[in-house]
């Protein structure tokens, strides 16, 4: 039997972190996603850091004001509700009334060439292609979002190898590193900001503050290590 490794439990809980946030905004929430949100059952599930940022929890209460005020009222309207927020949160399509689109790009203001070509290759590094049926670019924010998802779930299989001691380890970690420093880092947090701002449900006022608080958190954990 192999030993239990509690970064494994850590490196899971991240993945699923960024899993539900890049379904998130790779697709739109179905009735039996925002119905889970309502229960407040598998809404949460996976969420959060071993100690958990306050905006995190900030955001866990607006979803919990959402479910609060959509368990009453019809599942097509609440569905309706969500789907023209999140239009103008994640499409851009009302720059005068939302945020710019979740293009790393946009934020970073570099050329769309440069920041496509950085990305690609850190996705090659690791050997993972972009699917095609997504239909977006590469450095949308759900796909980079499952980038770092399988990331997590890379470190977590390499934590129960050897003991822990799996050669792969440190270029997986490497990798995270290096795409929450150079790419994650430097634009999610605004990007959330604006998007917090604009939210007019509060599953997207939610969903903006898990994602600032969660991507901050895990960048400040990224330097720290570096550090030590």
């Amino acid at each position: 039997m192999t030993d239990f490794n509690p970064g494994w439990a850590i490196a899971i809980q991240r993945r699923d972190t960024y899993r539900w946030l890049s379904a998130l905004f790779l697709t739109l929430p179905d009735a039996e996603f925002v119905a889970s949100v309502i229960r407040m059952d598998e809404a949460t599930e996976g969420l959060g850091l071993p100690e958990t940022p306050a905006a995190i929890g900030e955001g866990i209460e607006a979803l919990r004001r959402f479910a609060a005020q959509s368990a009453a009222r019809p599942l097509e309207t609440v569905l309706q509700e969500v789907g023209v927020d999140r239009t103008r949160l994640i499409r851009g399509t009302s720059p005068d009334h939302g945020p710019a689109p979740p293009y790393e790009w946009v934020y970073a203001t570099r050329p769309i060439q440069e920041v496509h070509a950085e990305v690609l290759d850190l996705y090659r590094r690791a050997n993972l292609s972009v699917s095609a049926d997504l239909h977006e670019p590469p450095d949308h924010l759900g796909v980079e979002l499952r980038f770092m998802a399988e990331l997590c779930y890379r470190e977590a299989e390499a934590l129960l190898r050897e003991g822990g001691e799996d050669p792969s380890l440190e270029g997986i970690i490497a990798l995270e590193k290096t795409f929450l420093s150079d790419h994650l880092g430097p634009w999610v947090p605004a990007y959330a900001e604006e998007m917090g701002r604009h939210a007019r449900t509060d599953l997207y006022r939610g969903v903006a503050q898990i994602l600032g608080g969660f991507i901050e958190a895990e960048s400040q954990a990224a330097m720290a290590s570096e550090v030590n």
